[in-house]
Formats: structure tokens, sequence, C-alpha cells
């Protein structure tokens, strides 16, 4: 197991960087993406890859069935002073 796996803020901000070089730009190519944009991700883990689209202004949501990846989320969300929703689903 690498560090990243062990230090979940870490593995956050990693998604992030990711988010924000690789994936916005990607999306760029098909879809305008401004203030106000709606961001939704299913999986969404700690919500990483969310934060460069919130930072952006993007209502952003993410889902997850894990509740302690949604409880990590929202702090590092909180963390970031970045707004964010995330909720856990909860399986039938």
């Amino acid at each position: 197991m690498q560090e990243r796996h062990k230090n979940r803020k870490l593995y956050f901000h990693e998604l992030a960087q990711t988010s924000q070089k690789f994936f916005i730009p990607y999306i760029k190519q098909f879809k305008r993406l401004e203030q106000d944009c709606r961001i939704l991700e299913i999986g969404c883990g700690d919500g990483g890859n969310l934060l460069p689209f919130a930072q952006m202004g993007c209502y952003t949501l993410g889902v997850d069935i894990s509740e302690g990846r949604i409880a990590d989320a929202r702090k590092f969300f909180m963390d970031c002073k970045a707004k964010g929703d995330v909720r856990r689903h909860h399986l039938p």
C-alpha cells in the first residue's frame, strides 16, 4: 500500500490535481464549464475530483455508499473553504 492510500487528505489533493490538470481541460473540449454548472460524481469517495469544479463556482454533488468517505469529503471541503454537496446513498 502506498502512502497516498493511507493518507486520505493527501489522496484527496492528488485527485483534485488530476481533475484540474486532465479532467477539466478534457471536458472543456465538449462542454462549456462556467460558474453555476452542475457536476455530479457517482462513487465520489473523498470528493477530490469535485474540488476543482467547486472552486470554479460549479454546483457539485457527490454520492457514495461509504459513510466514512462522505465524512472525509465534508471535512476536506470545509478545510479548503469550498462549497460542495456530498451525500451517502443508502442501498436497499
